[in-house]
């Protein structure tokens, strides 16, 4: 949710030339879901057999490493979207469908073989690849987003003429 929140805001800004403002909105944007990302992680870690126990009456335990690993796979798909939002608010999101598309083939390429060999883990490892990869390339294009942007300044663009 808090992904959509900003989303008017950074297109916004990018469009009345409010550079500043926009680099220190996706910062804190990508701040708070880290922040959001780790709560999840410890209150996860701190309820999880608890929660197990009371929602199936026993009947289904944690696995373990599997649930490590599916919700190392939930965060890195948190930081992701997040990393993806002002790519996509600021229409500069085209080279991600590319970057989605190659690690999806590969992560199912992977898959299979990771399954043989370590079972469901295998198939949590093959998920976590994907989601980690994509965090890894979507934050490389935040960086080159920001230097597309040139020094920090707020020099007013087209939009703001007439203002």
């Amino acid at each position: 949710m808090l992904n959509y929140t900003v989303v008017t805001e950074y297109s916004f800004l990018f469009g009345t030339g409010r550079i500043r403002e926009l680099r220190r909105l996706i910062r804190m944007h990508l701040f708070l879901t880290t922040l959001s990302a780790a709560a999840y992680v410890v209150v996860l870690l701190i309820v999880v057999d608890f929660a197990m126990r009371i929602l199936t009456h026993g009947q289904i335990e944690v696995i373990y490493p599997f649930f490590g690993i599916m919700m190392a796979a939930v965060v890195a798909e948190m930081l992701w979207s997040s990393l993806f939002t002002p790519l996509s608010a600021l229409n500069r999101h085209s080279s991600a469908a590319h970057l989605f598309l190659v690690t999806s083939i590969v992560g199912m390429l992977l898959c299979y073989p990771l399954t043989i060999f370590a079972g469901l883990s295998g198939a949590g490892v093959s998920v976590l690849f994907i989601h980690a990869v994509i965090c890894v390339g979507l934050l490389l294009m935040i960086r080159q987003l920001f230097k597309s942007f040139g020094p920090a300044s707020n020099k007013p663009k087209i939009a703001d003429a007439g203002q």
